[in-house]
């Protein structure tokens, strides 16, 4: 604990910011009555209502999709790319667009719960006293006394809670289903606990065999 503070303390002092590694915890179901598929050709659907976390989330699952590249093969792309977010549209709307564009496969993605776990670091004074002879008058000793104060703020850890399903265009299903909780660090942005979940999230999907995946030859 008592490092995790200096690491804080020095954050703070120098202004430097990075994003801490939340950690992600998931359950998921896969249908087990749907036929083996592979999808290859998918939309990325947040369901937040507002505009710029829907591109966020969407930009950062294509994004961490993009670090499968070795391993799997397949087009993805935003919702906005299927159906105008200028005007509210129903799901049978946003599905029979999707259908008519060839689509195989959408990612669902909504957030359930949103919280915020707040901590107070007490405030630590110390000092220090510094002893050196004096350069200009030979044999006199000084002493210098700093003081030093750190801590006394609030420290606040986000945590959310996703479901993510993977939608069959085909039948208009759900064959797969997760459930996601996210418990982040102080100064863990939003951007953080996503990249922490939809990668989490992406793994899942391709150990249950629902990504195309690339055939090395």
């Amino acid at each position: 604990m008592a490092r995790y503070f200096l690491l804080v303390g020095i954050l703070l002092a120098t202004g430097c910011s990075f994003y801490y590694a939340a950690n992600t915890k998931l359950v998921s179901f896969k249908d087990p009555s749907i036929p083996p598929k592979q999808y290859q050709n998918m939309v990325v659907w947040s369901r937040e209502a507002d505009l710029e976390k829907r591109a966020t989330t969407e930009e950062i699952f294509i994004n961490n999709l993009s670090k499968w590249g070795d391993k799997i093969t397949l087009r993805i792309v935003r919702s906005t790319s299927v159906v105008s977010p200028v005007k509210p549209f129903s799901f049978n709307e946003f599905m029979a667009k999707v259908r008519e564009q060839k689509f195989d496969g959408v990612i669902s993605i909504l957030l359930t719960e949103s919280t915020t776990d707040s901590v107070y670091v007490p405030e630590v004074t110390t000092k220090e006293t510094e002893i050196k002879e004096d350069q200009i008058n030979e044999g006199t000793i000084r002493a210098t006394e700093t003081t030093k104060k750190e801590g006394g703020i609030f420290l606040s850890s986000p945590k959310v809670r996703y479901q993510i399903e993977l939608v069959d265009v085909s039948t208009w299903k759900a064959v797969w289903v997760a459930s996601t909780y996210t418990d982040g660090q102080p100064y863990d942005s939003f951007e953080s606990l996503l990249g922490s979940l939809t990668y989490k999230a992406i793994e899942r999907l391709y150990q249950d065999q629902l990504l195309q995946k690339r055939i090395v030859k």
